[in-house]
């Protein structure tokens, strides 16, 4: 039977079947997870600031928080966090596809070829459901 176990907030399923599988391929076996596993954070510096939010969202943030069994503190880093990520991943791949351009540009003659290729990538990054867009 699996179990649902909490974390700091977190929910995680322990599978029984998924373990006795991981057993058989790496020979680890976890009897009491929430005992073996520990989540490890490496220390950051913080510095606080102070924002004004509007009473409406703030009233929502404390709703979603409490649902998901966290403050709403926790939660708005969570968000800012998530957004975060998502435009520095977006930044990452900007500069792939520029290196990308530059690399092309010296091995090929063309730049409507070179052209061709890099739109190529954009529309195979967006039909793969990612949300960012290239920009040129």
């Amino acid at each position: 039977m699996d179990v649902i176990h909490r974390l700091q907030g977190l929910e995680f399923e322990w599978d029984e079947n998924k373990a006795r599988s991981n057993v058989e391929k790496q020979g680890s076996y976890m009897n009491k997870p929430e005992e073996e596993f520990e989540l490890r954070f490496r220390p950051r510096a913080a510095e606080s600031v102070s924002l004004e939010i509007p009473k409406d969202a703030l009233d929502s943030l404390k709703k979603i928080a409490a649902i998901r069994d966290m403050s709403y503190q926790a939660l708005l880093k969570f968000y800012i966090g998530q957004g975060l990520r998502q435009d520095l991943s977006k930044l990452f791949a900007d500069r792939v596809l520029d290196t990308a351009t530059e690399v092309l540009t010296r091995h090929l003659q063309s730049e409507e070829e070179v052209s061709a290729i890099i739109r190529e990538i954009r529309e195979a990054r967006t039909l793969s459901g990612d949300q960012h867009e290239i920009a040129a």
